[in-house]
C-alpha cells in the first residue's frame, strides 16, 4: 500500500481510512459508550478551563515528540508549507468543535426514527464496508485507488447526514445511539479476528476474551438504559 492512491507526498486512500477509524471507534465511540453509562455527562463538559488548557499541553508536546521521533528514526520531515496547512486545520477543527458546532441547533423533525435494530443494521453493513474497502482495495490491481477514495468520501456524507436527520426526529431515544455503537463494534470485532489470526494464538484468545468484554458491556448498557428521547 506504500504507493497505493499516493499523490503529492499524501497516501489519499490511507488517509481517509484513518481518519473514518480514529473519528469513529478511537475518539466518538468511547465518549458516546461513556455518556450512555453515565447519563449526567451528556449535558455538561468533561473538562473546565485549567484541563482544556492541560490537554492542548499535552496534544502539543506529544506533535513535537512525534515529529522529533519520525526525523530521528524513519529519516521522514514534511516540508514548512505541509506542516503550517497541517497546524492551520488542526486550529481550525478544534475552533469549528468548541465554538461552531456547540451552537448549531438541529430543527426537529415530526417522524419517526427507525427501529433501534435497522439503525445498529446500518451501522454494521456500513462498518462491512469501510473495512472490506481498506482490506481488498490495495490488493486487486483493477481497482483504481480514485474509487475507494470517492466511495470514502460519499460513504462519510452520506452517514453523517442521515444520522443527523434520525437523531433529530420525534422519536429518537438512547436506545438508537447504542444501537450505532453497537452495529460499528460487533463489525469491528469480525474484522479484528481477520486480522489477528494471522498472528498467534495468544492473539487469537485475548482479541476473543476482549469481545466477550465488549459484548457484555453494550448488554449491560442496554438493560439500564431508560426510553427517553435525546435533548
Amino acid at each position: 500500500m506504500g504507493s497505493y492512491g499516493r499523490v503529492l507526498g499524501v497516501n489519499w486512500f490511507w488517509a481517509p481510512y484513518v481518519l473514518g477509524l480514529h473519528t469513529v471507534w478511537s475518539i466518538t465511540l468511547p465518549i458516546l459508550l461513556t455518556e450512555l453509562l453515565f447519563p449526567r455527562l451528556q449535558s455538561s463538559p468533561w473538562l473546565g478551563r485549567v484541563g482544556l488548557g492541560i490537554d492542548a499541553f499535552i496534544f502539543v508536546l506529544i506533535c513535537l515528540v512525534l515529529w522529533r521521533a519520525f526525523r530521528s528514526y524513519a529519516h521522514f520531515a514534511a516540508s514548512p508549507i505541509e506542516s503550517i496547512c497541517t497546524a492551520f486545520l488542526v486550529v481550525l477543527l478544534i475552533s469549528l468543535a468548541m465554538f461552531v458546532v456547540p451552537r448549531l441547533d438541529a430543527a426537529s423533525g415530526g417522524r419517526k426514527a427507525p427501529l433501534p435494530w435497522l439503525v445498529g443494521l446500518m451501522a454494521f453493513l456500513v462498518s462491512v464496508v469501510f473495512s472490506g474497502v481498506f482490506l481488498f482495495s490495495p490488493g486487486v490491481p483493477v481497482i483504481p485507488a480514485l474509487l475507494p477514495i470517492l466511495l470514502y468520501t460519499t460513504l462519510y456524507v452520506v452517514v453523517v447526514l442521515l444520522i443527523l436527520y434520525w437523531s433529530a426526529q420525534s422519536v429518537w431515544y438512547t436506545r438508537h445511539q447504542l444501537a450505532l455503537a453497537s452495529g460499528a463494534l460487533i463489525e469491528t470485532m469480525i474484522f479484528g479476528f481477520l486480522l489477528v489470526s494471522r498472528g498467534s494464538l495468544a492473539d487469537l484468545i485475548i482479541h476473543a476474551v476482549l469481545c466477550v468484554v465488549i459484548l457484555f458491556l453494550l448488554a449491560w448498557i442496554a438493560r439500564g438504559l431508560r426510553t427517553t428521547k435525546m435533548s
